[in-house]
Protein backbone atom coordinates (compact mmCIF):
# COMPACT_ATOMS: atom_id res chain seq x y z
CA UNK A 1 0.00 0.00 0.00
CA UNK A 2 2.79 2.43 0.92
CA UNK A 3 4.68 1.60 -2.28
CA UNK A 4 1.52 2.11 -4.35
CA UNK A 5 0.88 5.46 -2.68
CA UNK A 6 4.46 6.61 -3.32
CA UNK A 7 4.14 5.63 -6.99
CA UNK A 8 0.97 7.67 -7.32
CA UNK A 9 2.69 10.67 -5.75
CA UNK A 10 5.68 10.25 -8.03
CA UNK A 11 3.41 10.13 -11.08
CA UNK A 12 1.59 13.24 -9.87
CA UNK A 13 4.89 15.09 -9.36
CA UNK A 14 6.15 14.06 -12.78
CA UNK A 15 2.92 15.27 -14.42
CA UNK A 16 3.10 18.58 -12.55
CA UNK A 17 6.73 19.02 -13.56
CA UNK A 18 5.99 18.28 -17.20
CA UNK A 19 3.26 20.94 -17.19
CA UNK A 20 5.42 23.57 -15.47
CA UNK A 21 5.94 26.74 -17.52
CA UNK A 22 9.14 26.82 -19.54
CA UNK A 23 11.31 29.91 -19.93
CA UNK A 24 14.35 30.78 -22.02
CA UNK A 25 16.25 32.51 -19.22
CA UNK A 26 19.26 33.68 -21.31
CA UNK A 27 16.93 35.31 -23.86
CA UNK A 28 14.88 36.94 -21.09
CA UNK A 29 18.03 38.24 -19.41
CA UNK A 30 19.23 39.76 -22.70
CA UNK A 31 15.87 41.49 -23.19
CA UNK A 32 15.69 42.71 -19.58
CA UNK A 33 19.21 44.12 -19.72
CA UNK A 34 18.09 46.29 -22.60
CA UNK A 35 14.64 47.09 -21.19
CA UNK A 36 16.03 48.14 -17.80
CA UNK A 37 19.20 49.62 -19.37
CA UNK A 38 21.53 47.80 -17.00
CA UNK A 39 25.25 48.41 -16.75
CA UNK A 40 27.36 45.23 -17.19
CA UNK A 41 28.22 45.07 -13.47
CA UNK A 42 24.58 44.39 -12.55
CA UNK A 43 24.00 40.67 -11.97
CA UNK A 44 20.66 38.96 -12.50
CA UNK A 45 19.10 35.85 -11.01
CA UNK A 46 15.89 34.72 -12.67
CA UNK A 47 13.64 32.43 -10.67
CA UNK A 48 11.78 29.56 -12.27
CA UNK A 49 8.41 30.68 -13.61
CA UNK A 50 5.09 29.77 -12.01
CA UNK A 51 1.66 29.98 -13.54
CA UNK A 52 -0.12 33.29 -13.10
CA UNK A 53 -3.16 33.15 -10.84
CA UNK A 54 -5.05 35.83 -12.79
CA UNK A 55 -3.66 35.81 -16.33
CA UNK A 56 -4.42 32.71 -18.36
CA UNK A 57 -1.50 31.62 -20.50
CA UNK A 58 1.02 33.71 -18.54
CA UNK A 59 3.76 32.82 -16.09
CA UNK A 60 4.97 34.95 -13.21
CA UNK A 61 8.73 35.46 -12.97
CA UNK A 62 10.67 37.18 -10.19
CA UNK A 63 14.08 38.59 -11.10
CA UNK A 64 16.72 39.51 -8.52
CA UNK A 65 19.04 42.34 -9.56
CA UNK A 66 22.28 42.93 -7.64
CA UNK A 67 24.83 45.73 -7.86
CA UNK A 68 27.58 46.81 -5.51
CA UNK A 69 26.11 44.92 -2.56
CA UNK A 70 22.59 46.24 -3.12
CA UNK A 71 19.68 44.12 -4.30
CA UNK A 72 16.30 44.74 -5.88
CA UNK A 73 13.53 42.36 -6.91
CA UNK A 74 11.20 42.97 -9.85
CA UNK A 75 8.17 41.00 -10.99
CA UNK A 76 7.35 40.17 -14.58
CA UNK A 77 4.83 38.04 -16.46
CA UNK A 78 5.66 36.24 -19.70
CA UNK A 79 3.16 34.77 -22.17
CA UNK A 80 3.36 31.07 -22.95
CA UNK A 81 4.21 31.77 -26.59
CA UNK A 82 7.10 34.04 -25.56
CA UNK A 83 5.63 37.00 -27.44
CA UNK A 84 4.64 39.35 -24.62
CA UNK A 85 6.30 40.55 -21.43
CA UNK A 86 4.45 42.41 -18.70
CA UNK A 87 6.47 44.39 -16.17
CA UNK A 88 4.35 44.54 -13.04
CA UNK A 89 1.85 42.65 -10.90
CA UNK A 90 -1.72 41.42 -11.36
CA UNK A 91 -4.52 42.02 -8.85
CA UNK A 92 -8.07 40.74 -8.52
CA UNK A 93 -10.68 43.49 -8.87
CA UNK A 94 -14.34 43.70 -7.91
CA UNK A 95 -15.45 44.52 -11.43
CA UNK A 96 -14.93 48.27 -11.54
CA UNK A 97 -14.66 48.61 -15.31
CA UNK A 98 -18.27 49.40 -16.27
CA UNK A 99 -18.97 53.12 -16.03
CA UNK A 100 -22.45 54.12 -14.86
CA UNK A 101 -22.83 56.80 -17.56
CA UNK A 102 -21.21 54.58 -20.22
CA UNK A 103 -19.26 57.55 -21.62
CA UNK A 104 -16.14 55.45 -21.11
CA UNK A 105 -15.62 51.78 -20.36
CA UNK A 106 -14.28 52.57 -16.89
CA UNK A 107 -15.96 53.58 -13.66
CA UNK A 108 -13.29 56.10 -12.70
CA UNK A 109 -14.67 56.75 -9.20
CA UNK A 110 -14.55 53.08 -8.29
CA UNK A 111 -11.15 52.71 -9.96
CA UNK A 112 -9.77 55.68 -8.01
CA UNK A 113 -11.05 54.22 -4.75
CA UNK A 114 -9.28 50.94 -5.52
CA UNK A 115 -6.03 52.73 -6.46
CA UNK A 116 -6.07 54.80 -3.28
CA UNK A 117 -6.13 51.58 -1.29
CA UNK A 118 -3.65 49.75 -3.53
CA UNK A 119 -1.11 52.60 -3.55
CA UNK A 120 -1.75 53.64 0.10
CA UNK A 121 -2.47 57.25 -0.87
CA UNK A 122 -3.14 59.94 1.74
CA UNK A 123 -6.25 62.10 1.16
CA UNK A 124 -4.18 65.11 0.03
CA UNK A 125 -2.99 63.23 -3.06
CA UNK A 126 -5.17 64.04 -6.06
CA UNK A 127 -5.80 61.45 -8.75
CA UNK A 128 -6.66 62.10 -12.39
CA UNK A 129 -7.48 59.06 -14.51
CA UNK A 130 -7.21 59.12 -18.30
CA UNK A 131 -9.81 57.47 -20.51
CA UNK A 132 -8.86 53.87 -21.27
CA UNK A 133 -7.53 52.82 -24.68
CA UNK A 134 -7.07 49.32 -26.09
CA UNK A 135 -3.81 47.70 -25.00
CA UNK A 136 -1.45 47.15 -27.93
CA UNK A 137 0.11 43.87 -26.83
CA UNK A 138 -2.54 42.43 -24.51
CA UNK A 139 -5.83 41.39 -26.10
CA UNK A 140 -8.89 41.94 -23.94
CA UNK A 141 -7.20 44.64 -21.87
CA UNK A 142 -7.21 48.45 -21.85
CA UNK A 143 -4.37 50.78 -20.95
CA UNK A 144 -5.16 53.39 -18.29
CA UNK A 145 -2.79 56.08 -17.04
CA UNK A 146 -3.34 57.60 -13.60
CA UNK A 147 -1.79 60.96 -12.71
CA UNK A 148 -1.00 61.45 -9.02
CA UNK A 149 -0.35 64.97 -7.66
CA UNK A 150 0.83 66.11 -4.26
CA UNK A 151 2.37 69.34 -3.05
CA UNK A 152 3.30 70.51 -6.54
CA UNK A 153 4.81 67.17 -7.55
CA UNK A 154 3.27 64.79 -10.07
CA UNK A 155 3.75 61.15 -10.97
CA UNK A 156 2.17 59.10 -13.75
CA UNK A 157 1.57 55.37 -13.43
CA UNK A 158 0.42 52.96 -16.18
CA UNK A 159 -2.16 50.25 -15.52
CA UNK A 160 -3.86 47.56 -17.57
CA UNK A 161 -7.44 46.51 -16.83
CA UNK A 162 -9.34 43.55 -18.27
CA UNK A 163 -12.51 44.14 -20.28
CA UNK A 164 -14.58 42.24 -17.71
CA UNK A 165 -13.22 44.43 -14.92
CA UNK A 166 -11.91 41.41 -13.01
CA UNK A 167 -8.16 41.91 -13.28
CA UNK A 168 -5.85 44.88 -12.83
CA UNK A 169 -2.20 44.91 -13.83
CA UNK A 170 0.05 47.57 -12.36
CA UNK A 171 2.64 47.90 -15.08
CA UNK A 172 3.26 47.86 -18.83
CA UNK A 173 3.22 45.29 -21.63
CA UNK A 174 6.04 44.84 -24.15
CA UNK A 175 6.43 42.93 -27.41
CA UNK A 176 9.37 40.60 -26.79
CA UNK A 177 10.09 40.36 -30.52
CA UNK A 178 10.63 44.09 -30.99
CA UNK A 179 12.37 47.03 -29.29
CA UNK A 180 10.97 47.60 -25.79
CA UNK A 181 11.18 51.34 -26.43
CA UNK A 182 9.36 51.61 -29.75
CA UNK A 183 6.34 53.26 -28.15
CA UNK A 184 8.61 55.96 -26.68
CA UNK A 185 10.50 56.44 -29.94
CA UNK A 186 7.21 56.92 -31.81
CA UNK A 187 6.28 59.78 -29.46
CA UNK A 188 9.62 61.62 -29.40
CA UNK A 189 10.02 64.17 -32.20
CA UNK A 190 13.55 65.49 -32.65
CA UNK A 191 13.32 67.37 -35.94
CA UNK A 192 13.77 71.12 -35.46
CA UNK A 193 14.79 70.75 -31.81
CA UNK A 194 18.04 72.13 -30.29
CA UNK A 195 20.76 69.49 -30.57
CA UNK A 196 24.52 69.03 -30.56
CA UNK A 197 26.97 66.22 -31.19
CA UNK A 198 26.22 63.65 -33.87
CA UNK A 199 23.85 63.88 -36.86
CA UNK A 200 20.18 62.90 -36.92
CA UNK A 201 21.13 59.28 -37.68
CA UNK A 202 23.75 58.96 -34.94
CA UNK A 203 23.81 55.47 -33.37
CA UNK A 204 22.82 56.88 -29.97
CA UNK A 205 20.42 59.74 -29.32
CA UNK A 206 20.01 61.20 -25.83
CA UNK A 207 16.86 63.31 -25.49
CA UNK A 208 16.78 65.44 -22.34
CA UNK A 209 13.63 67.01 -20.86
CA UNK A 210 14.81 69.76 -18.54
CA UNK A 211 13.82 72.89 -16.61
CA UNK A 212 16.22 75.87 -16.58
CA UNK A 213 15.39 76.62 -12.93
CA UNK A 214 15.83 73.01 -11.78
CA UNK A 215 18.99 72.57 -9.62
CA UNK A 216 19.30 68.91 -10.63
CA UNK A 217 19.25 69.93 -14.31
CA UNK A 218 21.97 72.47 -13.51
CA UNK A 219 24.08 69.70 -11.96
CA UNK A 220 23.62 67.41 -14.97
CA UNK A 221 24.19 70.08 -17.65
CA UNK A 222 28.03 70.18 -17.45
CA UNK A 223 28.17 66.37 -17.38
CA UNK A 224 26.42 66.29 -20.74
CA UNK A 225 28.11 69.34 -22.24
CA UNK A 226 31.68 68.58 -21.16
CA UNK A 227 31.87 64.85 -21.80
CA UNK A 228 29.71 63.50 -24.60
CA UNK A 229 31.22 65.11 -27.69
CA UNK A 230 34.75 64.85 -26.31
CA UNK A 231 34.28 61.12 -25.66
CA UNK A 232 32.03 59.97 -28.49
CA UNK A 233 32.35 62.54 -31.28
CA UNK A 234 29.53 62.07 -33.79
CA UNK A 235 28.37 58.73 -32.36
CA UNK A 236 26.05 60.41 -29.83
CA UNK A 237 23.50 63.13 -30.51
CA UNK A 238 22.00 65.18 -27.67
CA UNK A 239 18.54 66.74 -28.12
CA UNK A 240 17.08 69.28 -25.68
CA UNK A 241 13.39 69.48 -24.76
CA UNK A 242 11.74 72.09 -22.55
CA UNK A 243 9.84 70.82 -19.55
CA UNK A 244 9.44 73.77 -17.14
CA UNK A 245 7.59 73.03 -13.90
CA UNK A 246 6.20 76.46 -12.91
CA UNK A 247 4.88 75.82 -9.39
CA UNK A 248 8.26 75.35 -7.71
CA UNK A 249 10.15 77.26 -10.45
CA UNK A 250 8.40 80.60 -11.18
CA UNK A 251 10.75 81.86 -13.93
CA UNK A 252 11.39 78.50 -15.63
CA UNK A 253 8.64 78.91 -18.23
CA UNK A 254 9.87 82.39 -19.17
CA UNK A 255 13.39 81.01 -19.54
CA UNK A 256 12.13 78.19 -21.76
CA UNK A 257 10.37 80.65 -24.07
CA UNK A 258 13.44 82.94 -24.10
CA UNK A 259 15.66 80.01 -25.02
CA UNK A 260 13.40 79.24 -27.95
CA UNK A 261 13.62 82.88 -29.04
CA UNK A 262 17.42 82.53 -29.05
CA UNK A 263 17.10 79.33 -31.08
CA UNK A 264 14.89 81.09 -33.64
CA UNK A 265 17.56 83.72 -34.25
CA UNK A 266 20.70 81.60 -34.06
CA UNK A 267 20.56 77.85 -33.42
CA UNK A 268 24.21 77.59 -32.40
CA UNK A 269 23.83 80.34 -29.80
CA UNK A 270 21.09 78.40 -28.08
CA UNK A 271 23.79 76.28 -26.44
CA UNK A 272 25.59 79.40 -25.24
CA UNK A 273 22.29 80.43 -23.65
CA UNK A 274 21.92 76.93 -22.20
CA UNK A 275 25.36 77.10 -20.56
CA UNK A 276 24.82 80.66 -19.34
CA UNK A 277 21.37 80.25 -17.79
CA UNK A 278 22.46 77.25 -15.76
CA UNK A 279 25.66 79.04 -14.68
CA UNK A 280 23.73 82.08 -13.35
CA UNK A 281 20.73 80.09 -12.11
CA UNK A 282 21.28 80.84 -8.37
CA UNK A 283 21.32 84.60 -9.07
CA UNK A 284 18.17 84.77 -11.21
CA UNK A 285 14.78 85.82 -9.84
CA UNK A 286 11.40 86.48 -11.39
CA UNK A 287 12.08 90.21 -11.02
CA UNK A 288 15.56 90.36 -12.56
CA UNK A 289 15.12 87.71 -15.26
CA UNK A 290 13.91 90.07 -18.06
CA UNK A 291 16.85 92.44 -17.58
CA UNK A 292 19.40 89.62 -17.28
CA UNK A 293 18.21 87.83 -20.40
CA UNK A 294 18.02 91.01 -22.49
CA UNK A 295 21.57 91.93 -21.44
CA UNK A 296 22.75 88.45 -22.41
CA UNK A 297 21.14 88.85 -25.84
CA UNK A 298 22.93 92.16 -26.36
CA UNK A 299 26.28 90.78 -25.18
CA UNK A 300 26.01 87.78 -27.50
CA UNK A 301 25.25 89.58 -30.75
CA UNK A 302 21.53 88.87 -31.07
CA UNK A 303 19.14 91.38 -32.63
CA UNK A 304 17.89 92.69 -29.31
CA UNK A 305 14.74 94.33 -30.70
CA UNK A 306 13.64 91.14 -32.41
CA UNK A 307 14.55 89.10 -29.34
CA UNK A 308 12.60 91.41 -27.00
CA UNK A 309 9.56 91.25 -29.27
CA UNK A 310 9.76 87.45 -29.39
CA UNK A 311 9.98 87.24 -25.59
CA UNK A 312 7.38 89.96 -24.93
CA UNK A 313 4.75 88.43 -27.21
CA UNK A 314 5.42 84.89 -25.98
CA UNK A 315 5.89 83.91 -29.62
CA UNK A 316 7.55 80.63 -28.73
CA UNK A 317 5.02 79.52 -26.13
CA UNK A 318 3.41 76.96 -28.49
CA UNK A 319 6.83 75.31 -28.99
CA UNK A 320 7.34 75.01 -25.24
CA UNK A 321 3.82 73.68 -24.74
CA UNK A 322 4.41 71.08 -27.45
CA UNK A 323 7.48 69.79 -25.61
CA UNK A 324 5.56 69.66 -22.33
CA UNK A 325 2.70 67.75 -23.93
CA UNK A 326 5.13 65.31 -25.49
CA UNK A 327 6.92 64.81 -22.18
CA UNK A 328 3.69 64.09 -20.35
CA UNK A 329 2.73 61.52 -23.00
CA UNK A 330 6.05 59.82 -22.22
CA UNK A 331 5.40 59.82 -18.49
CA UNK A 332 7.83 62.62 -17.66
CA UNK A 333 6.92 63.98 -14.23
CA UNK A 334 10.23 65.36 -12.97
CA UNK A 335 13.40 66.91 -14.33
CA UNK A 336 15.81 66.02 -15.65
CA UNK A 337 14.34 63.02 -17.45
CA UNK A 338 16.26 61.61 -20.39
CA UNK A 339 15.65 58.97 -23.05
CA UNK A 340 18.65 57.02 -24.33
CA UNK A 341 17.57 55.52 -27.65
CA UNK A 342 14.07 55.51 -26.19
CA UNK A 343 14.92 54.11 -22.76
CA UNK A 344 13.78 56.34 -19.91
CA UNK A 345 16.33 57.64 -17.39
CA UNK A 346 14.65 59.60 -14.59
CA UNK A 347 16.80 61.96 -12.52
CA UNK A 348 20.43 62.95 -12.78
CA UNK A 349 22.86 60.34 -14.09
CA UNK A 350 26.50 60.34 -13.08
CA UNK A 351 28.97 60.46 -15.95
CA UNK A 352 30.49 57.05 -15.26
CA UNK A 353 27.04 55.44 -15.27
CA UNK A 354 25.97 57.31 -18.41
CA UNK A 355 29.21 56.28 -20.13
CA UNK A 356 28.61 52.62 -19.33
CA UNK A 357 25.03 52.81 -20.59
CA UNK A 358 26.12 54.42 -23.86
CA UNK A 359 28.90 51.85 -24.28
CA UNK A 360 26.41 49.04 -23.70
CA UNK A 361 24.12 50.46 -26.39
CA UNK A 362 26.97 50.96 -28.86
CA UNK A 363 28.07 47.39 -28.15
CA UNK A 364 24.58 46.08 -28.85
CA UNK A 365 24.53 47.96 -32.17
CA UNK A 366 27.95 46.69 -33.16
CA UNK A 367 29.44 50.20 -33.18
CA UNK A 368 33.09 50.49 -32.06
CA UNK A 369 33.46 52.22 -28.70
CA UNK A 370 35.95 55.14 -28.85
Amino acid sequence: MVVKKLCVLALFAAAAFSQAPSLDKPALETYLRRLELLVPAVTMQIENPKRSAFLKGYSEVTVHFSFNGQGKDERYMVSGDGATLIRGEAFKLSKVSKAPDRKTSLDKSAFEAYLRRLESLIPAVTVQIDDPKPAIFLEGYSEVTAHFSYNGQTKDEPYLISSDGATLIRGEAFDLKHSPFQANLDKIKTEGEPSFGGPADAPVTLVIYADFECPYCKAEAPVVRNNLVQTYGDKVRVVFKDFPIPEPHPWARSAAMAGRCVYRQDQKKFWSFFDWIFAVQPEVTVENFPGRVNQWAADNGLKVADFSTCVGTKATEPEVDKDIEEGRALGVDSTPTSFLNGSKLAGTVEWEVLRQLINTELNRLGVPIP
